[in-house]
C-alpha cells in the first residue's frame, strides 16, 4: 500500500497523537468501567449472586485496553510510512 509523501514531522504529529491519545483513553476507560459501581444481584430461588456493573466496550474490547492497541497502531503506521 503506498501513502502519499508526508514529511516527517507530519507522520511524528500523528504519532504523538496516538500516543495522547492512548494516555486519555486509559484513564478515562478506568474511570467508566470502575468496581464502584458495580452491584450485587442475589436471584431469590436459586441463592447464587450476580454482579452486575459497567462494560464499556469498542469492538468487544474492554475501553482502556485500547490503550495498548493504540500505541501499536501508531508506530506500525509510522514504519509504513517511512518504508512506503
Amino acid at each position: 500500500m503506498k501513502f502519499p509523501e508526508q514529511s516527517l514531522p507530519a507522520n511524528l504529529a500523528l504519532t504523538v497523537g496516538f500516543f495522547l491519545s492512548a494516555i486519555i483513553i486509559w484513564f478515562l476507560g478506568k474511570r467508566l468501567n470502575s468496581k464502584t459501581a458495580e452491584r450485587v444481584f442475589v436471584d431469590k430461588e436459586s441463592g447464587q449472586e450476580f454482579k452486575l456493573g459497567p462494560q464499556h466496550l469498542f469492538f468487544y474490547i474492554r475501553m482502556e485496553y485500547w490503550a495498548f492497541i493504540l500505541p501499536v497502531i501508531a508506530v506500525i503506521i509510522f514504519i509504513a510510512r517511512l518504508v512506503g
